[in-house]
């Protein structure tokens, strides 16, 4: 009886595990689709190619997305290679992505500018950083990889909402809350359409500590080859020494590197 009792009890142990194995590769499954499909793919075109229900792959894809291995584009619900895929993919060395093309001229505006920089791109609803080259200064801004912010706080974000067409942006904000993270930062959307206006037309966005105080950045968006901006690379230091007006001064060599960057991401 104790034997058939002990047995029982572990019966749900073993079920577990089955699941989350099972899960696991039903995950890795969804993933090598995504990346087959070498664009984006839809919802149901995922569970059919996969077999499995549509509730199913739509657990498994947001799991895959929070973790930022599947990136969602929620203006087109469909899904694509996420950040952390790329990442990985970078590092192995087996294709030439943004990330890669980007690191000689993030390391170029360090240079020329003694300040830290970053690449960061549109990820659902918000922002992630793609890669950091520290600046050589004692004080330093140290961004971390994979780090996701969100868009109306951050340059990087306004940069590339500034080069979206006012029905994207209207798309990509509708359900968010402009949440206020400092005294500065942007909460009112007319607010925020006039400084995405002043953005379009300086070709610049600023972050006067807007995320997080003491901390400033320029940033400009990078265009693919199709002219769209889903990626931006910035400037960022402390506000102390990255003062507004050197950021001005600063301005045209970080829109030159951006652009070089836009044309390289073009060929």
């Amino acid at each position: 009886m104790a034997e058939q009792t002990k047995a029982a009890q572990n019966t749900p142990v073993v079920r577990r595990d089955r699941d989350g194995v099972q899960a696991v590769e039903r995950s890795l499954g969804l993933l090598e689709k995504v990346v087959a499909a070498g664009g984006e793919i839809g919802l149901r075109e995922l569970g059919q190619a996969s077999g499995l229900p549509v509730g199913t792959t739509h657990r498994l894809l947001k799991a895959l997305v929070n973790q930022g291995f599947v990136s969602h584009n929620p203006l087109t619900r469909r899904y694509g290679v996420g950040p952390t895929a790329l990442a990985m993919a970078a590092k192995i060395g087996s294709s030439r992505s943004l990330t890669q093309l980007a690191m000689p001229y993030l390391q170029k505006l360090v240079e020329l500018t003694g300040e830290s920089a970053n690449l960061a791109a549109l990820d659902g609803e918000g922002i992630v950083y793609l890669a950091h080259v520290e600046a050589a200064r004692t004080v330093r801004m140290f961004t971390k990889v994979g780090n996701r912010v969100p868009l109306h706080a951050t340059g990087t974000g306004k940069a590339i909402l500034a080069s979206m067409s006012s029905e994207q942006r209207r798309l990509l904000l509708a359900g968010q809350r402009l949440t206020r993270y400092t005294p500065n930062t942007i909460t009112d959307r007319r607010k925020l359409e006039a400084e995405l206006d002043l953005i379009r037309k300086r070709g610049y966005a600023i972050d006067a500590g807007e995320l997080e105080e003491g901390v400033h950045c320029i940033a400009v968006p990078v265009r693919d080859h199709s002219a769209e901006a889903t990626a931006s690379i910035s400037v960022s230091g402390p506000s102390s020494r990255l003062t507004l007006p050197r950021i001005g001064t600063l301005a045209p060599n970080v829109l030159r590197i951006a652009e070089a960057l836009s044309k390289a991401t073009a060929d």
